[in-house]
């Protein structure tokens, strides 16, 4: 209705102002009790499956901030992530965002909203020598929109006083441990998923680690990611059928032609 009512008239004429704020308000509701239900659990007690978006979301975040740490500020000096909004309203629920005092935190971000996670230091360094990882903080900011009168604003999270917007590398990292998926198994374990890459991370009993494997581990030891293995079947698919046409070819005789048709 938003979208229809700023770019098709035949719709804003037929629509109030106050009918557009009444379905807003229930679509933030909706949107919330769908993402932002850290009660709710799945297949497993206390897995916060209403959540799974925002969780996953904290994971890539920590190991992005690690990948960085690790490497001396050499990679993923920036990190960007684009997607919907349902991740951003999962992770202000598990992070403690979402409360009386930051009441925005409820509602559908608005379009182009931004979460920024920076990781600095304070720490004074002639040498030029990546900071040690006890100087390191980390400080949270969101901007809801891209209006006129939109900014990125610092909240604390997890629940600490509004004054404490920064916090330690190891704060941080505690607090995400929380909330954060630890492995691409454990998704799958949580999400009862199906899907083809599933079968890789978790073994023949059907249950994965409860220990992260990452990112409290170096980057360069992860395992296998989703989209690497989906290449690597396809690779597999092709080559296995260029082998079975080959066999075709010289076994039984397949042969391929081209019929020239008049113009």
């Amino acid at each position: 209705l938003q979208f229809g009512f700023i770019h098709n008239t035949s719709i804003a004429n037929h629509i109030s102002a106050e009918t557009l704020s009444r379905t807003r308000a229930l679509a933030d509701e909706m949107t919330f009790a769908l993402n932002g239900n850290t009660s709710a659990s799945g297949s497993t007690p206390g897995d916060q499956i209403r959540a799974i978006a925002g969780r996953t979301l904290a994971t890539r975040i920590v190991e992005a901030l690690y990948t960085n740490i690790d490497t001396s500020g050499q990679y993923d000096k920036m990190t960007l992530l684009f997607g919907s909004f349902e991740p951003m309203v999962s992770f202000a629920a598990l992070a403690g965002l979402s409360s009386e005092q930051n009441p925005q935190f409820y509602s559908i971000p608005d379009p182009g909203s931004s979460m920024v996670f920076e990781l600095f230091s304070l720490s004074v360094n002639d040498t030029g020598e990546y900071p040690d990882r006890s100087d390191l903080n980390v400080r949270f900011l969101f901007q809801n929109g891209t209006g006129d009168g939109s900014q990125l604003i610092s909240y604390s999270l997890f629940g600490r006083d509004p004054s404490q917007d920064v916090m330690t590398f190891e704060e941080f990292v505690s607090g995400m441990e929380t909330i954060w998926m630890p492995s691409v198994a454990d998704w799958c374990d949580v999400c009862s998923s199906f899907s083809v890459f599933c079968p890789a991370f978790v073994g023949n009993t059907g249950s994965s680690s409860s220990n992260p494997t990452y990112p409290a581990e170096s980057p360069g030891h992860h395992g296998v990611s989703p989209v690497v293995a989906g290449v690597i079947g396809a690779v597999v698919t092709l080559v296995v059928a260029g082998i079975l046409t080959a066999v075709l070819a010289l076994l039984g005789g397949l042969r391929v032609y081209r019929i020239k048709t008049k113009g």
